[in-house]
């Protein structure tokens, strides 16, 4: 987890705005798969626990009531330095 903090952190990302229903439409569907940037429903539930911060979620009408999520992003951890 402290790895994708830091990468996010070095993308200059700090919220990401998920459509759970369409994420989850596409990989059923087409077995959506766009390289190594994709993440998976289960991996964003994991990353709820440690690097993603839920700040709000609602139903999006436009999209035939998509699940939309809105994350921000948690900064990396600050670790002591070792002497």
């Amino acid at each position: 987890p402290e790895k994708i903090r830091q990468s996010l952190k070095e993308e200059g990302i700090t919220h990401l705005l998920i459509n759970r229903s369409e994420l989850e439409r596409l990989q059923n569907t087409y077995g959506y798969n766009a390289g190594e940037k994709t993440i998976s429903l289960e991996e964003i539930r994991l990353l709820e626990k440690s690097v993603l911060k839920r700040v709000d979620a609602w139903e999006n009408q436009a999209d035939n009531g998509g699940n939309l999520v809105l994350f921000e992003c948690l900064p990396p951890l600050d670790r002591p330095s070792r002497r």
